[in-house]
Parts: structure tokens; sequence; C-alpha cells
């Protein structure tokens, strides 16, 4: 019968192409096939973070001994919230607005998720701006972090391995260093690299590595502060005008282009990937970083920062809370096995991650080998990771262009997959939303792309400036933080308790066809919710104020306008239910129970799925089909009882 209902749903354009009808009257668009959806999941949930941050954390929080709460937060935190979106984006075809209708009052929660969104995808294009660069720098015969024979290097810029004594005896100043306890040699450059403390006999002088000078002095020409923003920087304001082409050209046709682009950067990041794994076992020392990565320590899984860790990670790499999940669903077919496609996507973000550590741990056991030191002292996480520590290994290879431009590739496509889908995010919410209170919205779409992605870089030019790296960073540590925990705790507290976590599953159920087991209803009743406010209240008590990387606090006035920026992404859940129940009339009591209650045209977008559902029919597509579906249900019903 569903094969029948789906072959009745097939049309023909003018062009002769088949066209699945189940996308909601072919206005609104859908995927051109099933593997268009999952690619695009996987595109935005595997991103920088599984290569710069978990790594990190890994052998920070107990090396292997981590995956223990990494598995478990990823069940109780991570694969509920993931599900949930993208199953309401499933069911309704809405975005993140529009999806509320399931409970008008929460649709702050939308507007709330697309304020964080459009922050994010602000920023995070410059952080491909900066990949861009240095993919274009990597095209010539030595890359120009290796040395320190460049203009923008400085008298302290050492090269020389640790081992070597004209490093301790230092003959440019014919002074010798300081060797104290915090002391370390090489981070990450196999040069001798001290402390900020560290200082010759006069106090004036401290060992920088040339990859470390290069980003700093050559990429950034970084200011002092975020009080200095200085002059605009044309080379990486170009990258970002670049990112920011890319991203108009692959979304503007819709969600079918960018369909198609995801075939690319969803998969080839997984080729390098393999790529440098294969380059870095084969390097001296990469066994001793694998070993370092992998080393359990058990007595580290009583302490909760470890926990905290685990759930912050696998609910920021799977990038739940920001819409584009609703998004990226509200595009498949209604009878789409999206639960199978979740727990794929879900586990791939896992592996890729845990196999990340792998690459970027072979190559730091190298670095420390070949510095003669440990691989605790080559340890990055962040951006220094993915622009100091990795290019100088890859500077100190053979064929190292090559090597530096599958890198740069990689990290290229793992950052534009997600800034596809968060941008997409924001014009379908918007497009859905408003397309009823502005006519002919949907077909001025690309032009609405054009001009917020115009608006983006504009917003973008501060960050491309001598101290937008300070900036990228304050937007970084408040844009989507508390704030996006805080709207995920709301967003399935409103799901599980409001709408009603057993009314879901019965929705999923004729969409799915298929009963979900019991733990998606305890985890979205119970098990979620505890745990994400545990984490609020952790994340809140943990706080300290953002500070430079010497220790120096941010100024007053950019904290301040660090919390102006959460607290913009707050307002929207707690304005709009007062904005929208004084549109209602009856008592307090009596608009709250209203608000609370799915509109009526809450629910499938065809008709006959909201038969099918048991939803009333909004006769606004193929009124005989629906008459035709409830015979038949009618029928079947009839055929039950006389059994």
């Amino acid at each position: 019968m569903e094969g029948d209902l789906h072959n009745s749903m097939v049309e023909k354009t003018g062009k002769g192409q088949e066209v699945d009808m189940e996308d909601g009257g072919g206005e609104r668009g859908n995927w051109s096939g099933k593997l268009d959806f999952v690619l695009s999941c996987v595109s935005y949930a595997v991103g920088l973070g599984n290569v710069w941050r978990f790594p990190f954390l890994c052998y920070e929080d107990g090396g292997g001994a981590f995956l223990i709460p990494y598995v478990i937060m990823m069940l109780v935190v991570g694969l509920p919230i993931f599900y949930l979106e993208m199953a309401m984006g499933q069911f309704s075809s809405l975005g993140c607005l529009s999806v509320w209708k399931c409970t008008p009052i929460a649709k702050g929660l939308g507007f709330g998720m697309i304020t964080m969104t459009f922050f994010v995808a602000t920023f995070y294009n410059v952080i491909i701006a900066y990949a861009l660069f240095y993919l274009f720098a990597s095209f010539t015969k030595e890359l120009p972090w290796k040395t320190c024979d460049n203009y923008w290097n400085t008298p302290n810029c050492r090269v020389t391995k640790a081992s070597d004594n004209s490093v301790i005896n230092d003959t440019f100043f014919n002074d010798t260093f300081v060797n104290d306890t915090s002391d370390t040699y090489d981070i990450a450059s196999g040069t001798a690299s001290l402390s900020d403390n560290d200082t010759t006999s006069n106090g004036s002088f401290v060992a920088i590595r040339p990859s470390e000078e290069y980003f700093y002095n050559r990429v950034l020409d970084m200011s002092d502060g975020i009080d200095k923003l200085g002059e605009v920087k044309w080379d990486l304001t170009l990258c970002l005008l670049l990112a920011w082409l890319i991203v108009f050209l692959s979304l503007a046709k819709g969600i079918q282009s960018s369909g198609k682009v995801v075939y690319v950067t969803s998969t080839f990041p997984y080729f390098v990937l393999v790529a440098l794994f294969i380059r870095g076992i084969t390097l001296e020392g990469a066994i001793d970083g694998i070993v370092f990565y992998m080393k359990p320590d058990p007595v580290k899984l009583l302490l909760p920062k470890v926990w905290q860790d685990a759930a912050v990670q696998v609910f920021f790499s799977l990038g739940c809370t920001f819409g584009t999940l609703h998004t990226l669903s509200s595009y498949n077919t209604w009878h789409q096995n999206s639960h199978k496609d979740a727990v794929i996507v879900a586990w791939l973000d896992c592996f890729t991650s845990v196999f990340g550590g792998f690459v970027v741990f072979s190559v730091l056991g190298f670095m420390a080998h070949d510095a003669g030191t440990t691989v605790d002292k080559v340890v990055a996480s962040g951006p220094g990771l993915a622009f100091i520590a990795y290019p100088e290994a890859i500077a100190r290879m053979p064929l190292a262009p090559l090597w530096s431009i599958l890198f740069f590739i990689m990290v290229f496509m793992l950052g534009i997959g997600s800034e596809f889908t968060l941008f997409e995010a924001i014009i379908t919410g918007l497009v859905d939303e408003f397309e009823g209170s502005f006519k002919n919205l949907r077909k001025y779409k690309t032009l609405l792309t054009l001009i917020l992605c115009v608006v983006c870089f504009l917003l973008g030019l501060p960050m491309v400036t001598q101290g937008g790296i300070h900036v990228v960073t304050l937007m970084n540590a408040f844009a989507a933080n508390i704030s996006l925990l805080l709207v995920s705790t709301f967003e399935v507290i409103i799901v599980g308790h409001f709408y009603g976590v057993n009314r879901f599953l019965e929705d999923l159920k004729y969409m799915l066809g298929f009963k979900l087991n019991l733990y998606w209803k305890i985890s979205w009743w119970i098990v979620t919710p505890i745990t994400l406010v545990a984490l609020v209240i952790s994340s809140i008590v943990a706080y300290t104020p953002l500070t430079y990387g010497n220790g120096d606090p941010y100024p007053d006035w950019a904290l301040a306008l660090g919390w102006l920026l959460t607290i913009t992404s707050l307002l929207p859940p707690l304005i709009y239910p007062v904005f929208y129940m004084c549109g209602l009339q009856g008592t307090i009591l009596e608009r709250v129970r209203i608000s609370l209650k799915p509109t009526p045209d809450w629910g499938p977008h065809l008709d006959k799925h909201r038969v099918e559902a048991g939803y009333q029919p909004l006769r606004r597509n193929d009124p005989e089909e629906c008459v035709k579906m409830l015979t038949q249900q009618n029928l079947q019903k009839q055929h039950v009882t006389s059994m």
C-alpha cells in the first residue's frame, strides 16, 4: 500500500523529470534522494570540533577511559535531542520556527535558535577564511611557516631542535636561557619553547616557534587586545569574501543544490583523514602518541569535570538546538526512516571523533620524538592545533606542501559543510514562517540568501582586523554556550511534557510505520531533561571570565557585549509567550491552556498523511485522495471489528 501511495505522489515536470510531491506541494522542495539527507547531516555534524577538540579532551580526561562517559552522554543527551529535532522537522515538513505550531507558546525557542545560528554562522566563516588563507599559502615549494627568515619573524623565532645546544645557548643575543621547571621544549614545533615567564638574564627573551609567529604575525597581524582592532586585513577579507561567495552559490538554488555539494564536503574529509592516518603511523614516534592518546586513567572518571566535558562535547559536536536538524529533516519524504538515519549519523560522528584522535596523536607523537621530548609537551587544542601545531608538523614531513594542501582542504570541507547547514536553517526558518505575510517570499529565496550573505560578510569585517581574533574568541565564548544549553532544556521539556511524549511517539508511529522503543520515551520524558538541567547548573557554577592567552582578562565592556549576545538569544523564548497570549481572549489560565495546544494546521503537510496520522485534513492538497484514504481506513476498522 505504501508503495502505491508513493507512486501516486510522483509527477512529471515540464522537463520530463520525476518529482516526488511528498515535499508538500512542490513549492518548498525536497531532497532529490535519501542519501542527500544523510550526507547533509554527516557534513553538518562532523565538523572542526571532531578533529581539534575531542582528541585534546580525550587525552586530558583519562585517555581511553574517556570513551565511557562520552558514550554514556551520547545515549543520555546527544542522541535523544538529535532525533527529537529531526523527527519534529520531518513530521511537520517545517523549519525551526513554524515547527512550534505543536506548542505555539514556545515559538520563541525557534527565534532563539535562529538568533544563535546567525551569530555562529557569522564568526564560523571567519575561521573558514583562515583555512582558505593557509590553503593558498600552501601552493609553494617550501611552506612559509617552516623557517624563521621571513619578514614577519622576530629575533625570538627558533627552528632548531631542543636537543641542539645552540638553542639552549643562544648566540643571537649572546645570552643563555633560564631553564626552570616551567620550560617546555618544543610545544609542537621541535624547537625549544619556553613559558611566558622564561627570559634571558636581561629579562627580554622568549623562544617562539615559526608556525606560531606565522599565525599571529602574518595571518592575523594580531593586536594586543579587543580594544585595538587596528586595520582591516585585506588578504583575510578576500578569503572571507570567497567563503561567503561559496556559501551563496551553494545555497542559491535551495536544498537541491546544497544536497549535491555535500557529496563532496561530507566524504572528502574522510579520504584525507585516512591518508593522514596512514602517513602518521609510518612516522617515527607515532606509536608513542597513540599510546598517550588511548592510555586509560580510570581514576579521572570520578571527577565531575570529565563527565561535564563529555556531555558538552557530545552536545556541541552533534550540533543540536541550532534549528539545523529541524530544517534538514523537513525536506524528507514523510515516511523516510529518519530513526535509522539519526542513529547512523550520531554514531558516525562519534567514530570520527575517535578516529580523528588517532590521526592527530600519531603526528604529535612524531613531533615529540623529533624534538626529544614527551607528547604532553606538544599537545594543543582548538585553533592552536589546526593553525599552529599540526601545520608545523606537516612542514617537517617529506612533500610538505602536498600534505598541507590536503590538510587545509579537509579543514575547509569540515567547516564549510557545517556553515551550509547553519545558513540554510536561517533561510528556511524565515521563509517558512513569513511566506504567509509576504506574498511570493519563497520565490525570492535566492535574493534573501544573497542579502543575508552580504550582511554576514559586513558583520564579519571587524573579525578580520588586527584585533579580529579577539572578537572571534568573544563570540565563540558567548554566542552559543549557556544559551544553547538553556534553549535545548526548554525544548525537550516542552515536547516531552507539554506537547506530551505519548502523543509525540504516536505521531512518529504513523510516520515511521513502527513504534519506537522505551528508550526514547524515558529519555525525552525524564533522563534527558534532568541531565540538561544538571549541565546548565554546572556550566554556570564553573563559569570564569574570559581571558586573553596571556591570562589578562577581557575588558568589562567586552564581557558586557558578550553577555548581551547571550541574552539576545534568550530574550525570544522569554518574551514571545507574553506576546502570544496578549493576542488571545479569555482569562490568563484559559490563554495559557490555549497557547499550549497545537494549532489547527499542526501536523503533516499533505492531507493524505494528516488523515493517516489521525489529523483533520485541511483540504489544501488532493482532497479526492483524502476521501479515498478516509474510506479505506473506515473499511479497515470495520474489518478489524468484525474479526
